[in-house]
């Protein structure tokens, strides 16, 4: 890795705006710490982030084959632990991971010391030094490449934002929209919004909520106002996250009780949709006084369906209503609509997946590098084990995510007869490595992968990426 003679050592902390109204406050901050953990983690392929930050590290003399061999040693580190929130609605998978409470971590860390001590426990000792390290050994890209040439544009833009946000009454606006959602927010407890730059005037930008985080990577003249709908955006999946539990269970009946096929699909995209419709839609018109002509999303389904559902949105915020049943059907309806045939679309099937698989035989973190790798939009995924477990089998067959048996032998494959029957429809004989596929009658892609081990995952991923679209009858095809 090129070596740089000067390092900002100082931890830097910048002004923090609070918009009242009652006990609401919106802060925005920015931290070194947070930026740099943002950046090693893109540069590594172990989440979303910018693709921008990504491109500006490629493309610098600091991507030398020390660099690329750290990184490749970063990206087997497993950071998949997580637990699972309780709630009353049963598809809701309100995760927390540990990923997530380093970003928390991070963003109130002074310097890399005492981020290692705020998290350590979290991961085993040696995968802790292993990112801790991998962290110090990238500081000095981060700064000279991100940070330290963002210094000019980030204390203005902090300042700027602050100005612009007390302006527009944000507090209002939340207010508005927690009141539609029914949403219950501890509002002692602060949103606390930090910017991390990207010194580039055009590409991706992003943001994240992490439990009352937001973390937004920013470029650099980036408009403010855009900048605030982004936030606006972050904030409504928290409120979405916090609903009143009886009003999520309501939602999800309303939801799964349709006789659409399409009613999965459309409820898996209920939150990014309407996150979309009224933090892109909405508030940006509120800002700006119009409708955004863009995209107000980088992927074609959240962006049609947020476009298609704004009146529904719009008259539910200005007659100060509730999400109800009728609102429920008229969005399964639209996506129905918007999308005909599209729970058979590859990439939209594999934005939410449950795993069947043996014991100990799909690691989470690799599915998840291999899914963070080849896909444009994962909401989520989780893995079951193992195969031969009826109550398993039970629980799989219950998801209404995308379901998906991995196997790596004829005695496994056989294991699957009850739960996915259609499979003695297929002709196997002779094949080596291969998919299974079918819809069930309740609208949900049933996947078998039978691999030789999860080495030839990737390809099997790809493979199915490759088709495109899958036929609603059984299938096989060879990897």
């Amino acid at each position: 890795m090129k070596k740089i003679t000067s390092v900002l050592l100082l931890f830097l902390s910048f002004g923090i705006y609070a918009e009242k109204q009652g006990n609401l406050a919106i802060e925005f901050k920015s931290n070194r710490v947070l930026g740099l953990y943002e950046f090693v983690m893109g540069i590594s392929g172990k989440g979303y982030t910018s693709q921008t930050l990504v491109e500006i590290f490629q493309d610098s003399e600091f991507n030398d084959a020390e660099a690329r061999k750290r990184l490749q040693l970063l990206s087997e580190l497993n950071l998949g632990y997580s637990y699972e929130l309780k709630s009353k609605a049963k598809y809701r998978h309100n995760s927390i991971q540990i990923r997530d409470i380093f970003v928390m971590a991070g963003a109130r860390s002074k310097d890399l010391n005492d981020f290692s001590e705020r998290t350590f426990g979290l991961l085993p000792n040696n995968d802790h030094k292993e990112l801790i390290d991998a962290l110090r050994y990238f500081e000095a890209a981060y700064l000279e490449l991100i940070w330290e040439p963002s210094q000019k544009f980030l204390n203005k833009n902090l300042s700027d934002i602050t100005k612009k946000a007390t302006q527009l009454d944000m507090a209002t606006k939340f207010k508005q929209v927690s009141d539609l959602y029914a949403a219950e927010w501890n509002f002692d407890i602060s949103f606390e919004v930090y910017i991390s730059p990207i010194p580039r005037s055009s590409g991706h930008s992003m943001a994240t909520p992490q439990g009352n985080v937001l973390s937004m990577l920013v470029l650099d003249g980036q408009d403010l106002e855009s900048q605030l709908s982004i936030v606006f955006h972050e904030l409504v999946h928290i409120l979405f996250i916090n609903q009143n539990p009886d009003l999520q269970q309501s939602i999800e009946k309303w939801f799964l009780q349709s006789a659409s096929s399409y009613k999965a699909k459309a409820y898996q995209i209920f939150d990014e949709a309407m996150a979309t419709a009224i933090g892109n839609g909405w508030f940006y018109k509120y800002v700006f006084g119009k409708l955004d002509e863009q995209d107000w999303y980088y992927t074609p389904y959240v962006n049609r369906q947020a476009k298609s559902i704004y009146k529904l949105v719009e008259n539910k915020l200005q007659t100060k209503g509730q999400l109800d049943a009728k609102f429920i059907e008229q969005f399964i309806g639209k996506y129905q609509h918007n999308f005909p045939g599209s729970h058979l679309e590859v990439e939209n099937f594999l934005a939410n997946t449950t795993f069947l698989c043996e014991q100990n035989s799909c690691p989470q973190e690799q599915i998840a590098n291999v899914f963070f790798k080849h896909l444009k939009f994962l909401r989520s995924f989780n893995t079951i084990e193992p195969i031969s477990s009826e109550e398993k089998q039970k629980e799989m067959s219950d998801s209404i995510n995308t379901q998906i048996a991995v196997v790596n032998n004829r005695d496994q494959l056989k294991a699957l007869s009850d739960l996915f029957p259609w499979i003695a429809e297929l002709n196997t004989d002779g094949k080596q490595e291969f998919l299974l596929s079918n819809l069930s009658n309740d609208g949900v892609v049933q996947l078998v992968f039978y691999i030789r081990d999860m080495q030839s995952f990737e390809a099997a991923t790809l493979k199915l990426l490759s088709l495109v679209k899958i036929s609603s009858k059984p299938g096989v095809v060879d990897i």
